[in-house]
């Protein structure tokens, strides 16, 4: 337990810039390509900060849903010298109002930035907020590395067994033995496996893998088109030049199936145990998250190009698995923006393929 004392002591060697975005998100607010100029406006001021004071400062975005008005990027430094820490305030300050007016109406009595070394600054805060503010303060030095899949296995429940569902079978059999794996018979042991450094979420087994990137999303599929589960499938487990293929004696849906990830998405997915139970990560990791959303439509378009430069010489659907977990609460207006761009952006539209499909929470069509 953190004293007041040692508190306060943090607390005076660092800084954390509040922008309270009470119009709405910036990325609704603003049109996602006005968005992205007005961010890397935003994100320049890290750089002209240290080109000038060669101090790091984090940038995040913060959002509690049960506060109103409370969408809220942060700007985050630590120095020793209380002049040089004011210097930089007032700079970041300066530089905030210049952006923000280019993009932004302001209200009479609104202000764009509040300060935790501000006058007022208690005034500014909604208790949840302040929560997330000592939080922030007492973890400012922390960040949280990686971990690494142990050598030996270290969960309970059998790793799924690929060999299973290599061969062909009606959609009925396949999706029960889908279900029956992920189904919870011990709470106990579902959350070790879910939450095991080389569990479900990690490669290290290939049945985690084939289960989480290919099964799963082939199921959503197959409910998502309401397709009769009488039909057979085929999985092609590298053998085959393609992910699944449904069919019966008629016709036949071929399935190429691809996934739009960070490229440390292993960091990310190792860490999300250490996650408090209100969602906080310290500074440094919650700005390397907010770096990994602002790229997160160019992981997107990269999966597709990618597919459609394979020129496959059969009609197949493209599905992308898109993990929104690096998005804020997966709402569905960051969805909706993210989706504008990559639309735009996609010069060829579907291409070669019938449609092209991208899986989170639901089966969204692009194309």
């Amino acid at each position: 337990m953190i004293d007041i004392n040692t508190f306060e002591n943090m607390e005076s060697t660092q800084s954390h810039t509040f922008i309270n975005f009470s119009q709405g998100v910036p990325y609704t607010t603003l049109g996602w390509n006005n968005y992205k100029k007005f961010n890397k406006k935003m994100n320049d001021i890290l750089l002209k900060v240290k080109g000038e004071f060669d101090v790091d400062v984090y940038l995040q975005e913060y959002e509690d849903i049960n506060i109103a008005k409370n969408f809220y990027w942060i700007y985050s430094f630590s120095v020793n010298e209380k002049d040089i820490l004011m210097d930089i305030n007032s700079f970041i300050k300066s530089n905030i109002n210049d952006v923000m007016n280019c993009f932004f109406i302001k209200e009479d009595d609104e202000l764009y930035s509040f300060n935790n070394h501000d006058k007022n600054f208690k005034n500014h805060m909604h208790p949840l907020l302040a929560h997330y503010y000592c939080y922030m303060v007492f973890t400012y030095n922390m960040y949280i590395e990686p971990t690494h899949p142990p050598r030996e296995k270290s969960y309970s429940k059998e790793t799924f067994d690929i060999s299973i569902v290599s061969t062909i079978m009606k959609l009925s059999e396949f999706k029960k033995i889908i279900n029956d794996y992920m189904s919870i018979t011990s709470f106990s042991e579902y959350y070790e496996y879910m939450y095991a450094d080389d569990g479900f979420f990690s490669s290290k087994y290939e049945g985690n893998k084939t289960l989480r990137e290919e099964c799963l999303p082939i199921i959503k599929y197959v409910e998502y088109k309401n397709i009769p589960k009488n039909l057979y499938i085929q999985l092609g487990i590298k053998k085959d030049n393609f992910d699944a293929k449904i069919f019966n004696d008629k016709f036949a849906i071929i399935l190429e199936i691809t996934s739009a990830v960070p490229a440390h998405d292993h960091h990310y997915l190792s860490i999300r145990k250490r996650v408090t139970p209100e969602g906080y990560l310290p500074v440094k990791n919650m700005h390397d998250l907010k770096k990994e959303f602002d790229m997160f439509p160019d992981k997107i378009v990269r999966a597709i190009n990618l597919k459609h430069e394979k020129e496959y010489g059969d009609k197949r659907i493209l599905i992308v698995n898109m993990p929104m977990e690096y998005t804020y609460q997966n709402e569905k207006y960051i969805i909706d923006e993210i989706l504008k761009e990559v639309k735009e952006r996609i010069t060829r539209g579907k291409g070669g393929f019938v449609e092209i499909l991208l899986n989170d929470k639901k089966i969204i069509r692009l194309f």
